[in-house]
Formats: C-alpha cells, sequence, structure tokens
C-alpha cells in the first residue's frame, strides 16, 4: 500500500510552525504497518497543491492532505482537490447550520462573515468526516484517476483537530495486511554507521533505516514477523544492555527504573531543567521520577543542594566534585536512591583556557557509590546541552547495569 501524505501551508515552507502532523501520523501508521511512502509540502496557493496532487496521485493509494480546510481565502484544500478530480462543490445545510450555530454561541449577535459557510462545501460524493474540536470538517473521498482507485482524505490542520480525527476516521478504513511488520528500537550510545555495517556482517535480513538522535540510533527494522524475530536477537547479541523498545533514552531510562522499581532525582546546571523537561515528557514518568532541582548559580548549589562553599571556592562550579555534590545533594534532598547532576559551560561565552567552552561534568550517585564523567563537546548551546542529557542517560543506563538489583 503506498501512502502519500500532502502538508499545506506555506507557514512549514517558511519555517515557521514543525510539521508535527506528519510525525504524529507517520507514527501511527507505522504502528498499523502501513509505512508513508511519500511526504510533500505544498504552499497555500492552488497552483502548489495542484501540481502535488499530480505528482502524487499517479503512485498513491491512499492520499492524505491536512490543512487549507478553514473559512479565509488562503484554505484552497477543499476547491482545489474536487477541481482537481472534476467533481462539483455542493453546499451541506446542515453543515451550515451547525457553523452558523457554532458562530453565534462564540459571537453573538452580528453579521456573520460569509467565508465562514465555505467549510460547509463538500465535494459530491465525498464523505464528512465531524470534527468535535473545531469547525471545518474533514472529508473523505473515494476516486478513480488515471484507471486507479485512490482513497483521499482531506483532514484540518490544527493538531488538536487533525489527531483525533486521524485516530477515529482515517486509520480504521486503513489496514495493513500484516504480510510486512515494523519493529522500532533504539540502541543507546552506537551511531547509525556502526549499526548499519555491524549488522550487514551478522546476515541481519530485514529492510532496515536508521535515524541518529543525541545519545543513540533508532532503528527501524521491517520484514515478516519470523525475519523480525531473528533481527532482534542479532541486534541483542550485538549491543545488550543499550537496545531496548524505545523511542529515546528519556523512554529507555524510564522503562528501566520502572523494571526495578526505583525513582530518580536530579540536579541541573547548565541544562537548565531540560533532562527533566525530557523525563515528564514520558507518560507515566510520575511513577520512577521524584523531581529536579535547578542549580544554576552558585548560591542555589550552597543554599538547596547544600553544596560546601569549599568546593566552589577551590574546584569551582564546573568540576568534578562540584557535580558529585550536586548528585548526592540531590539524593539527599529528595529522598531517591538514585540521582543523576549535571554541570557545564554550555557557551558561547564564559569559558577560560582551563575550562573551555563545551566542558561539562556528570555524576550519578547509586547504592552508596557516586560516579563522575568529564565530558568535552563541540557545537552551539543548544548541541551542548542536549549532548549532557545524553551522556547523563548513559551514565545513568551503566550504574543500573551494574547494579545488584
Amino acid at each position: 500500500m503506498n501512502i502519500t501524505i500532502i502538508s499545506t501551508g506555506t507557514e512549514l515552507l517558511r519555517g515557521a510552525v514543525v510539521n508535527t502532523n506528519l510525525a504524529e501520523m507517520g507514527k501511527r501508521l507505522l504502528a498499523i504497518a502501513a509505512p508513508v511512502r511519500r511526504a510533500l509540502i505544498a504552499g497555500d496557493s492552488r497552483l502548489e497543491l495542484v501540481n502535488a496532487l499530480a505528482s502524487a496521485v499517479h503512485e498513491a493509494d491512499v492520499l492524505i492532505l491536512s490543512g487549507g480546510l478553514g473559512p479565509t481565502e488562503d484554505d484552497v484544500t477543499r476547491d482545489t482537490v474536487a477541481e482537481f478530480f472534476g467533481l462539483k462543490l455542493l453546499r451541506d445545510n446542515h453543515l451550515a447550520d451547525g457553523l452558523r450555530r457554532m458562530y453565534r454561541r462564540r459571537h453573538g449577535a452580528g453579521p456573520i462573515p460569509k467565508g465562514l459557510f465555505r467549510q460547509a462545501d463538500v465535494p459530491e460524493g465525498a464523505e464528512v468526516l465531524p470534527n468535535a474540536d473545531g469547525s471545518a470538517p474533514g472529508l473523505y473521498l473515494a476516486v478513480t484517476y488515471g484507471g486507479r482507485n485512490v482513497d483521499v482524505f482531506l483532514l484540518p490542520g490544527p493538531p488538536n483537530e487533525l489527531i483525533p480525527m486521524f485516530e477515529n476516521c482515517v486509520l480504521p478504513r486503513i489496514a495493513g495486511d500484516g504480510s510486512c511488520r515494523t519493529l522500532q528500537l533504539f540502541v543507546e550510545g552506537v551511531g547509525e554507521l556502526e549499526i548499519e555495517s555491524r549488522l550487514r556482517e551478522a546476515g541481519c535480513v530485514a529492510e532496515r533505516a536508521y535515524c541518529a538522535i543525541p545519545g543513540g540510533t533508532r532503528l527501524f527494522l521491517s520484514g515478516s514477523e519470523a525475519v523480525l524475530a531473528d533481527s532482534r536477537k542479532r541486534v541483542e547479541a550485538l549491543w545488550g544492555d543499550a537496545v531496548c523498545d524505545a523511542e529515546d533514552q528519556a523512554h529507555s531510562c524510564i522503562a528501566r527504573l520502572a523494571a526495578k522499581g526505583l525513582t530518580l532525582g536530579l540536579a541541573e546546571s547548565c541544562t537548565g531543567g531540560m533532562i527533566s523537561e525530557m523525563i515528564t515528557a514520558v507518560p507515566g514518568a510520575s511513577t520512577v521520577f521524584s523531581g529536579g532541582i535547578v542549580a544554576y548559580s552558585n548560591e542555589v548549589k550552597k543554599n538547596v543542594l547544600q553544596i560546601s562553599p569549599d568546593i566552589l571556592e577551590k574546584h569551582g562550579a564546573v568540576s568534578e566534585p562540584c557535580a558529585a555534590a550536586m548528585a548526592e545533594g540531590a539524593a539527599k534532598i529528595l529522598q531517591v536512591p538514585l540521582a543523576g547532576a549535571v554541570t557545564g559551560i554550555a557557551g558561547p561565552g564564559g569559558g577560560t583556557p582551563e575550562k573551555p567552552v563545551g566542558l561539562v561534568w556528570i555524576a550519578v550517585t547509586f547504592c552508596g557509590k557516586t560516579v563522575t564523567r568529564e565530558c568535552h563537546f563541540r557545537g552551539g548551546r543548544e548541541t551542548v546541552r542536549r549532548r549532557t542529557a545524553a551522556a547523563l542517560f548513559t551514565l545513568i543506563r551503566e550504574q543500573l547495569a551494574e547494579a545488584p538489583l
């Protein structure tokens, strides 16, 4: 099955808005063994959308368009799709009445903008997909083009409207045949080039795709159930504890903590709460994450984490003793068996010849033992911060693997 997604919106091309809709739809389709084969972005003009449709329709079995269904002049998806497939637009009076009532509830008396009712125009033969979270309904068309049958879905652009409609109205109509499944794994601390070469040497026959992220590589394996089972064994034989069923290190960390019945606390300086945010973004994090302390200034390090002034005076905030004391202080204050800490110079300023930009100390205290690691990261401020988070997650994993639990 060839599934193509066309995302509309000039704001996507300008970089003003991140195309999260594509990522969310792709993830959900992958889970039912119906991966997206192609994705296009078209600006808010009829010509650009026509070009995208012409490019996609010759191969697609399922065509999903997002955005451009609203009441303004730049919302051209509905009209353009109808024209492209030679369909008339017909006013749906039931939809029009609903739009009228919605407008009155929100704005009271007064003239109703005529453009509002464009959302009640439906291509002939189309099925209306209800939108419980907005004014623009979705549409489903079963069309024939060039002798081929194509299922066409038109969905609104706002994610809070698109995702529920996609799950309720689109996914039930799309079913992978089950002959080819996709398994997603995360291999922590290993780059995609190494994974590719070693899996080739190991004779892994699954179709493979890779996505390198800070801290490791997402590995996508596709094939039959038997092929996936064999491939997973080969991956685990190569990288052992670094392999898990997760999207990234935060998911992996939470899964490992939950399996061991442990809780985690953090003390962050240079990352400013980023690691805590990464953890709490994962559903279920509350079962393993106690909390985090953002100790950005030396005063907070001393007054909250109870770090000795002698450590800060003799060694400085970016040092091995300070990182160790931060982790131990977090464990004591948050009353957790496992705590991690980071302190460093993210840049672009603040570095010295002795302590350059990119120097980071991380520490983990667990089972009465505190371990530290010195890191040197290249890149801009955001890169240093993200690599710091990745390094701490790796150190936590290593200590969990060594623990007699």
